[in-house]
């Protein structure tokens, strides 16, 4: 029994880490849902082992998928990027403890995609790069360009010059602040709304009680701190108009109940409602309009031609890429919302992402890439040990 005892401590001490741990695949890092989804479909149509990281929302997304890695409630370091989160979001530019950094290597991935939400993704990134590991960086955006996105600075601002090794982009439009190995694959989320249209389930009109002649116009909440400002003005625009069903799905980062709040403060429209346990996809194939506050998600609608309307400082759009094109109106005000309606309500031509270069099937290019990426590496080291 002792000889046995010492055997396998030999062959402990003397095996490389890498061989007795079960390294993965592919690695996800995420961190909110507009990463999230697009990672989901891509991850169903991977033909190699994956494991997902996610924190923040992206905990509470994958936190039951068989996939997920628990790392510990205590995440955090004391230190953060000198770059303030744009919304509410107080952990957008904190960086993680050294032991969760080395928790995440010590999955021994083969490849990392990320998105590009926080600045802890980038710090990771930053580690992995320093080891050598490849690493893909996604941009889910598409509204603008690299640029002029607020939320991706934290990210931007802790990166390391090189540690991406390649870029995947929702179009040709976008390639603007992106330098080396840039791979145009489209945002699987399309595909989600691709569904939700096939499937618009007729039971959802029964649930919103929307009136025979009224019209629905959707409104996906925002995260910041002027959204309850563009809030109010769009509920003016609308409060007398009893052929308009104003529907607002709350942004699910938020947690502040601020719709209610201000209907408790300044009084509740019959025309308008708060809908927090129906999906905005889900209501969408029954929109007349819709209508967001700073959100990536004002594109996607734009992907099934629904008119857009973007409710919020115009300074803050006028360089979108989707406003830029004419594929969606700016209203700043409640005289602006009242004139954008109308015009949208009224006009036959279709908006449509073609002008943006955008590619279909995006999650079966990228799980292309992954699985052949993988398979690359496997015959590599194959040849290697021979």
């Amino acid at each position: 029994m002792r000889r046995w005892i010492i055997f396998f401590l030999i062959i402990f001490i003397f095996t490389p880490l890498s061989i007795l741990r079960a390294d993965v695949s592919v690695l996800f890092l995420i961190y909110n849902m507009g990463e999230g989804e697009p990672f989901r479909k891509v991850a169903e149509k991977l033909t190699v082992d994956y494991k997902i990281v996610g924190i923040g929302v992206g905990a509470e997304q994958f936190k039951d998928d068989a996939h997920f890695v628990y790392l510990n409630s205590d995440l955090y370091s004391e230190a953060r990027v000198n770059v303030a989160p744009h919304d509410k979001d107080h952990n957008r530019n904190r960086l993680l403890k050294s032991e969760i950094v080395q928790a995440i290597l010590d999955l021994g991935p083969k490849v990392v995609i990320s998105g590009m939400s926080s600045a802890w993704q980038a710090q990771v990134l930053n580690s992995l790069h320093e080891r050598k590991i490849p690493t893909i960086a996604f941009y889910d955006n598409m509204n603008g360009r690299l640029v002029d996105q607020e939320y991706v600075k934290p990210f931007l601002a802790e990166l390391q010059n090189g540690a991406v090794s390649t870029w995947l982009i929702p179009g040709e439009a976008y390639k603007s602040g992106f330098d080396g190995n840039i791979i145009v694959s489209g945002n699987p989320t399309l595909e989600q709304w691709d569904e939700a249209f096939e499937r618009s389930d007729a039971r959802i009109l029964k649930r919103l009680d929307l009136k025979p002649g009224q019209k629905l116009l959707l409104f996906a909440g925002g995260n910041d701190t002027t959204y309850p400002q563009y809030l109010n003005e769009m509920v003016k625009a609308v409060k007398r108009r009893k052929d308009l069903l104003l529907v607002i799905t709350p942004h699910p980062a938020r947690k502040d109940n601020i719709e209610n709040k201000i209907f408790k403060k300044n009084g509740h429209p019959e025309n308008v409602k708060i809908v927090k346990d129906m999906k905005t996809l889900d209501i969408a194939p029954f929109a007349s309009i819709f209508a967001v506050h700073k959100s990536g998600m004002a594109a996607h609608a734009l992907s099934h031609g629904l008119p857009v309307l973007f409710v919020g400082p115009k300074k803050d759009y006028k360089s979108l890429l989707v406003v830029g094109k004419g594929l969606g109106i700016v209203a700043e005000n409640k005289k602006e919302a009242q004139h954008a309606i109308n015009k949208l309500l009224h006009t036959s031509e279709k908006p449509s992402l073609n002008a943006l270069g955008v590619p279909e099937q995006a999650s079966q290019r990228i799980a292309e890439y992954l699985n052949s990426f993988i398979s690359k590496k496997t015959s590599e080291r194959s040849h290697s040990e021979k």
